[in-house]
Formats: C-alpha cells, sequence, structure tokens
C-alpha cells in the first residue's frame, strides 16, 4: 500500500526542484512545509478524534506507604482495574487524584502518574510524621492580639502542657488526641476519630471527653470587651462527653450526627455578677446536645486552598430532655469558594450565618463575632455577642513563590527532610453585622449595624499544614493595628 504522506513529500521536493523562477525559494519552502505539514499529521491520526482515545488502567502500583494501607489510599482515587481515562483529560485527573489523597493529611509529598506502556497507575507517597509529643502552649484570651495588647502579654495567661497527636494510629487514618494544660485553664482532653470503620469504607464513627476549670472568668461582655473575674478558688468547670457518627459516601460529601452531655458549674460569685450566665442565676448547667452537620469540600489543598469550594451546614439542638438546663436551637451555614485568576492571582470569598432560638439565652452560648475565627479583620480586639451574625470575608492573593527546602544529611527523619514554603501577598476587605436586642443596652458601639475591615497582609504557608498571617488592618473608625494569626483567613476549621 502506498504511504500517502511519503508520495506527498517527494512530490513536494520534485516540486521545489523544478520550480520556474515566477516562483522565490523562500515562499516554495513555505508552501511545501505547510502541505507536508497536513499530510503528516493526518498520517499519524493528531486530530482531535485522537484525544478521545483512552487508556484502560492494567494495574495499579503504590510506593511509599509504610504504615498507611492501600485501601485507604485507593478509597480517595478514581481509579480501579478497567477504568479508562482519556487523554484529553489524563493530566487534570492525575492532579485531582494527588490532591484527593495528599487532603488525607497524611502524606508530605503525593506523586501520581500513568506508564503508558504498560498502563500502569503509579501512586509514590513520602508518609508524614505521625506521632507528636508536643509542648502545648495556648492563650487564654480570645487571640494572640488581645493577649499581647490588652492583656499586656501577662504569662499567667498562657496554657502549658503537653499534647500527644498520634495520627493514623492503626494505619486507617485514625487519630488520637491527648491534652493536658495547666496554667490560665487547666484542661484535660481524650479524642478518638477513626473515619471509617466499615468495609465499605462510607461509615466511621469517634468519641471524647474533655474537663477544664478556670479561676479566671470572662462572666460578661462590656464595651464591646470581656470583663475577667479572678479568684483563688474555682470559679467555673465544665465536663463533655460525645459520640460522633459520620457517613461519607463518595469523595466531597460527608454527613456527621454528633451526641454530647454537657455538665457545667460556675461559683456563686460568677452567677451573682451575671445572673444571665446561666439565666435566672443559676450556678449548673447540665444537658444533652445533637447536632447534624453536612459537609460538601471540593478545595484543592484544604490547608490553603486556591480553587475549588466549602460548605458547611450545621443544626444543632442545646436541650434533648424534659430535665435539661438548657433549650436552644442554633444553625450555622457557611459558603466558601476559591477561583484561580491565572499569573499567581488567587481570589476567595467566604460568607458564614448564625441563627439561634429563642433570643433569651444563656450569656455562656451568645457567641458572636470576634470568637475562634469568626470575626472582621480590624477588630480583632472586641467581642461582639449576640443570638444572629452573617460574616463576609474576601481576600485577593498574590504568590510571590513558593518552593522546597531540602535539608538532605542535616536531617535524619525522611519525613522532615523536605520544607515547603510559600509566601502570598494579600489584599483583602471584610464585613459583617450581629443582631441583637438583648445585649445592645450594654454594647452599643458594634450591636445592630455593619462593621467592615481592610487592609494587606502576608501569608507564610510551610509544612504540616502551617500558616502563619502577618495583617496590618484598618476597621471603620479609622482604628489600625498589625496582627498576627496562626490559621487561614477564608477557611472553616475542620
Amino acid at each position: 500500500m502506498i504511504n500517502l504522506s511519503n508520495f506527498t513529500f517527494l512530490n513536494t521536493i520534485i516540486s521545489l526542484i523544478t520550480l520556474k523562477n515566477n516562483y522565490s525559494l523562500s515562499r516554495s519552502i513555505i508552501v511545501f512545509l505547510f502541505i507536508n505539514s497536513i499530510f503528516l499529521i493526518q498520517s499519524y491520526g493528531i486530530t482531535n478524534d485522537s484525544l478521545n482515545i483512552c487508556y484502560e488502567i492494567k494495574s495499579i502500583k503504590i510506593i511509599g506507604n509504610k504504615k498507611t494501607r492501600n485501601n485507604i489510599i485507593l478509597r480517595e482515587t478514581d481509579f480501579v482495574i478497567g477504568t479508562k481515562i482519556k487523554i484529553k483529560s489524563l493530566d487534570s485527573c492525575l492532579r485531582q487524584n494527588e490532591n484527593r489523597i495528599f487532603n488525607t493529611r497524611l502524606f508530605n509529598k503525593v506523586t501520581v502518574s500513568l506508564d503508558t506502556a504498560s498502563a500502569e497507575i503509579q501512586i509514590l507517597l513520602e508518609e508524614r510524621w505521625y506521632i507528636f509529643p508536643l509542648p502545648q502552649l495556648e492563650f487564654g484570651d480570645r487571640n494572640f492580639n488581645e493577649w499581647y495588647k490588652q492583656r499586656g502579654a501577662d504569662f499567667r495567661r498562657l496554657n502549658l502542657g503537653l499534647e500527644l497527636i498520634w495520627r493514623n494510629v492503626t494505619g486507617r487514618n485514625d487519630n488520637l488526641n491527648i491534652t493536658f494544660t495547666e496554667g490560665f485553664t487547666q484542661k484535660y482532653i481524650l479524642k478518638y476519630q477513626l473515619p471509617f470503620l466499615s468495609k465499605r469504607q462510607k461509615e466511621g464513627f469517634g468519641f471524647g471527653v474533655s474537663y477544664d476549670n478556670n479561676k479566671d472568668v470572662a462572666y460578661q461582655t462590656g464595651k464591646d470587651s470581656l470583663v475577667f473575674l479572678r479568684a483563688e478558688q474555682l470559679l467555673r468547670q465544665r465536663f463533655n462527653a460525645s459520640v460522633n457518627f459520620t457517613y461519607r459516601k463518595g469523595f466531597f460529601t460527608s454527613h456527621i450526627i454528633d451526641l454530647d452531655f454537657y455538665a457545667n458549674r460556675i461559683a456563686d460569685t460568677v452567677a451573682k455578677l451575671n445572673p444571665d450566665y446561666y439565666l435566672n442565676g443559676k450556678t449548673k448547667q447540665n444537658y444533652f446536645g445533637l447536632s447534624y452537620t453536612y459537609i460538601y469540600d471540593r478545595r484543592d489543598i484544604r490547608a490553603y486552598a486556591l480553587k475549588g469550594k466549602f460548605i458547611k451546614v450545621d443544626v444543632e439542638k442545646c436541650g434533648l430532655m424534659p430535665f435539661d438546663d438548657i433549650d436552644l436551637w442554633i444553625l450555622r451555614a457557611g459558603h466558601t469558594q476559591y477561583w484561580d485568576l491565572g499569573k499567581q492571582f488567587y481570589f476567595a470569598s467566604l460568607q458564614k450565618i448564625k441563627l439561634s432560638y429563642p433570643q433569651i439565652q444563656p450569656y455562656s452560648h451568645a457567641r458572636a463575632l470576634g470568637y475562634s475565627q469568626d470575626f472582621v479583620r480590624g477588630y480583632e480586639y472586641f467581642a461582639i455577642d449576640g443570638p444572629h451574625y452573617f460574616l463576609n470575608r474576601n481576600t485577593l492573593r498574590r504568590r510571590l513563590f513558593s518552593y522546597q527546602i531540602n535539608f538532605k544529611k542535616l536531617m535524619p527523619l525522611e519525613s522532615f527532610k523536605r520544607m515547603p514554603f510559600s509566601v502570598y501577598l494579600n489584599a483583602y476587605f471584610d464585613w459583617g453585622f450581629v443582631i441583637s436586642d438583648r445585649f445592645a443596652e450594654i454594647n452599643k458601639k458594634y450591636m445592630n449595624q455593619i462593621i467592615l475591615g481592610y487592609g494587606l497582609g502576608l501569608d507564610i504557608v510551610t509544612f504540616y499544614d502551617r500558616v502563619f498571617r502577618l495583617e496590618c488592618s484598618i476597621n471603620r473608625e479609622g482604628l489600625w493595628g498589625v496582627y498576627l494569626h496562626f490559621t487561614s483567613d477564608v477557611n472553616w476549621k475542620d
């Protein structure tokens, strides 16, 4: 059979040799290259149709998982023997599976590739170090900035202790946490979580027990700041026991049911200073709680996402029995969207809302903006209480650089040899509001009105999901400050 492409190539050469004078050599060469390239493409089948050709997976090879079980890794992938992957979607498929395995937080590095010759999927892993007996240093206040600026960096307000973090205990991505702290808060915590209990790898469970006590307690909020009482005797004791059941059918959606029991106590002094602490001057608060949580998580990297989305909805009932000391409904919902704008620019927007009923509720539960990760940047020094709030954060990021530091022979442990290090420059704008009639009389400044803040920041992202943020913020009142944080700015705590 005649090869059409070779015939065309030979014919074109002959035509070049026998060119007449009215054609320039340069024009002839261009025509020659153009015609020949068309037939070469057709000859070798490099057309749009060829991009639909599939590789059929013949085998899967996992390398580097010394402890983690293969089924835990494969649970996060699309790969099954016989699966077909189109050439045009091969690269995105491999990257998506890399991210899902990395988001288990079991590995420092994940590389997924396809050996086209043998149609073998190869998963190359570098496991993390799983056991961390860490010295514990916590701030007794709401954040580092309040402790440093408003509390005068008082070392008596620090919690010192030891935390044992044992991840991947049995190789099933199960986690054990044991914490002991002394200082501002005396605290004891035991938690265990097993994400996959059954062979179907959809159901899981966990449990936890915690106890803490304080001799220094925020018994009230006044002028949008916490008011503390300090004594020699215990002013507050809290006990919690919980068990949860999880269901994760696919890759992105999880359902969690959590059953809790709480036994809380305050001293008579606290109840006299604020009769609404547990309502009606009570000194104890015993109750059962039940919550349901829905999570939809399609972030590329959970610790510091740049693409994807995250949705979380939580419905909680505090007080299940007639004899419980509280009767409260709480709805929390949030959505975060991440966009890759190209050229190392990224944008993220977060929305959170909390609604609770009834309006009259214990001071111990009336937390709104200013606690944990729920605050408008520029208002780190203020606590705004109420049953309902809304929060919106928007951040534009520019990645300045990203690389890995290789310690080589300086670090004998393989899990710590390479340290990822990325730096992002941020510009942000936040706003939110708290709705409350009950607390408006003593906190008039920021209640029932929009508060907003904006500024510039620098994020440092390194290994084992560590994020450090340094931000310079200005709020609506024109007050500015420099603040330090240790979590990602547009994220829900996992």
